[in-house]
């Protein structure tokens, strides 16, 4: 839902075609508005395993909608292009409003918040663009406090990340917590908060997280990855630094692609956006 959204408003948008804002419009109707079909506000289920924890969700589960951050960029396409009205896009912030308050109050939501790797920069990222495409500038600014903390102790000094380093899938890991952080810090910067110049007390900051990572394009993975990763993932991260620190060092021996030559669409579990070479 929170791909072909965005797909269909992109291409609805550039190729001015009706019939494709009008079927994403008819996705967010369908999921949030229509009383026959919309999903309640919450996760209690995510992630729910049958005879566990009296079948409900868990708090990892969370991250199932870990896509909001490009998903309410759609949806603000579509109120500007007409596709919803204002009475849909009111009664789809009340959903909104209903579902944040959840993440922040539930004992799910309460114990993701406190989450020390990727589950809890993810949560960051939900709370925060649900706050942010609802105004809330009180819990933006409590998110990104947070978030500074979260630097400090997901990051070593330098570089490494390990929470994300105790898992059999380091790369993928690695990879997908760092993608979170890049969306969060790009997230921030259009709300006033600088997350992407941030350092802990020992140099903890994303710049040096991203340059460590950076430094395995075109060199073996040396760390436990049990299953297979694509390499590729690599570059939407370059490219993310290269867009705010300018070219990494020692990188005139990588043969990089240019950013219009790699694939727009990723797996959706790598926290890739689609077409997320656009600006």
């Amino acid at each position: 839902m929170f791909d072909d959204t965005l797909v269909l408003t992109l291409g609805g948008r550039f190729f001015s075609e009706e019939r494709y804002l009008r079927h994403a419009a008819k996705l967010v109707k369908t999921w949030f508005l229509d009383q026959n079909t919309a999903m309640r506000p919450n996760l209690r289920y995510s992630q729910v395993r049958r005879g566990w924890n009296k079948n409900q969700g868990t708090s990892s589960g969370l991250i199932e909608t870990k896509d909001f951050y490009f998903f309410l960029d759609a949806v603000k396409i579509l109120e500007s292009l007409g596709a919803l009205s204002i009475g849909q896009v009111r009664e789809f912030k009340v959903w909104l409003g209903e579902f944040l308050n959840w993440l922040l109050t539930s004992p799910q939501g309460v114990k993701e918040r406190r989450a020390k790797n990727n589950h809890g920069t993810y949560y960051d990222l939900q709370v925060s663009s649900v706050s942010a495409y609802l105004g809330d500038e009180r819990l933006l600014k409590e998110i990104f406090h947070d978030a500074r903390g979260r630097i400090v102790y997901q990051f070593s000094a330098n570089g490494e990340q390990p929470e994300e380093m105790k898992r059999t899938t380091t790369a993928h890991y690695c990879c997908f917590n760092l993608q979170g952080w890049i969306h969060l810090a790009q997230l921030g910067e259009s709300c006033g908060e600088d997350l992407w110049g941030f350092e802990g007390p020992q140099g903890q900051s994303i710049r040096k997280v991203m340059e460590w990572l950076l430094s395995f394009i075109g060199r073996e993975w040396p760390y436990q990855q049990i299953n297979e990763f694509d390499r590729e993932r690599f570059f939407p991260i370059y490219y993310a630094y290269r867009d705010r620190y300018g070219m990494p060092a020692d990188f005139e021996h990588v043969e990089i692609p240019e950013k219009e030559a790699i694939k727009p669409l990723f797996f959706p579990h790598d926290g890739i956006r689609p077409f997320w070479q656009l600006h």
